[in-house]
């Protein structure tokens, strides 16, 4: 038996409700860029602040999941 390729909740199904793709977002090539300007300025000062990659990296996640709340709440 193969496992499923895309998750899906069921519990959804049960009740007639649709997923929203809150997983992915479809963005335009200037704001990739800079969303990336971003995060490698968050990973270098992280970085050159004595942090270790890990936390680098943590700090690159929670400021993405900051801006992404930021621009969920502008959106709405």
């Amino acid at each position: 038996m193969r496992a499923p390729t895309k998750e899906f909740d069921f519990r959804l199904m049960r009740r007639g409700l649709k997923q929203h793709n809150l997983d992915r977002a479809q963005i335009n090539a200037d704001d990739k860029c800079a969303l990336g300007s971003v995060a490698v300025d968050v990973f270098m000062c992280a970085s050159n602040a004595g942090a270790t990659f890990q936390e680098a990296l943590l700090a690159v996640y929670l400021t993405g999941v900051e801006n992404g709340s930021a621009a969920a709440r502008e959106a709405n």
